[in-house]
C-alpha cells in the first residue's frame, strides 16, 4: 500500500524551501550591487571586501546563516530569513547547485575588489567581471529551472490528490449501487412472500335457529 505523505510535511518542506530562496536571492542581489554599482553602499573598496566576507563562502556557512546574523550594512535591507538545515539542503539537488553557484560568485567578487588597480590587470579584471556576470546568470537560470520544478511537482501532487479523490467517489458510487441493489432484492422478496403465504378463509357463518 502506497503512503502519502501528510499535508503538513508538504507545507513544511515548502516553507524551508522558500526560506532558501529569499535567502539566495539576497545574497544574489549583494553580489549584484558589487558588480555593477559599488557606489550604491557609499563606502570605501577596502570596507566593500570587508563586507562581502562576511558573507558565506561555505554551504555550512550558508545553512547557518540569519538574517539576524548579518551586518549593519546588509541587515537594514535584507528581506527576514533563518538558518536552515543542512539536510533541506541536501535533498534538493537543483537547489544545492544553485547554492554552490552563488557562493563562487562571493568568492569571485572578493578577488575582482581585491586586484591592483593597475592597467596591466585590466583585462584580468573585465575578465573576471564577465566570469562574474555568467555566474549571475547561471543562477538567474537556475532560479527559473528550479520554479518550474516545483510547479511540476506541485501539479503532480495535485493529480495525486485528484485520482485518490475520484478513487474514493467510484468506490463510493459501486457501494452505494450495490445498496441500491441489496433493497430492491429484498422488498422482492418480501413481496413474493406475501403473495405466496396462506390465505385465511373465513368460517361459513351458522345458521340461525327459529
Amino acid at each position: 500500500m502506497t503512503k502519502f505523505k501528510p499535508s503538513v510535511a508538504f507545507e513544511s518542506e515548502r516553507e524551508a524551501r522558500a526560506n532558501i530562496e529569499v535567502k539566495i536571492e539576497f545574497l544574489k542581489s549583494v553580489v549584484e550591487r558589487t558588480a555593477t554599482n559599488l557606489a550604491v553602499f557609499d563606502i570605501t573598496d577596502e570596507k566593500l571586501i570587508e563586507l562581502l566576507k562576511t558573507l558565506p563562502d561555505s554551504k555550512n556557512k550558508f545553512n547557518a546563516l540569519s538574517s539576524d546574523s548579518l551586518v549593519e550594512e546588509l541587515r537594514a535591507s535584507a528581506p527576514p530569513f533563518r538558518m536552515n538545515g543542512a539536510s533541506t539542503l541536501r535533498r534538493d539537488k537543483a537547489l544545492t547547485g544553485r547554492v554552490e553557484t552563488l557562493l563562487n560568485a562571493i568568492v569571485q567578487a572578493i578577488e575582482n575588489l581585491s586586484m591592483p588597480p593597475k592597467k596591466v590587470a585590466r583585462v584580468a579584471g573585465l575578465s573576471r567581471q564577465l566570469k562574474l556576470s555568467n555566474t549571475l546568470r547561471e543562477i538567474a537560470e537556475a532560479t527559473i529551472y528550479a520554479q518550474k520544478r516545483q510547479i511540476e511537482k506541485l501539479r503532480s501532487e495535485v493529480a495525486s490528490y485528484k485520482n485518490k479523490l475520484e478513487s474514493l467517489r467510484w468506490a463510493s458510487e459501486q457501494s452505494a449501487g450495490t445498496l441500491r441493489q441489496e433493497i430492491k432484492n429484498l422488498k422482492g422478496r418480501a413481496t413474493k412472500e406475501v403473495d405466496t403465504s396462506p390465505k385465511v378463509v373465513p368460517l361459513p357463518a351458522k345458521p340461525t335457529r327459529t
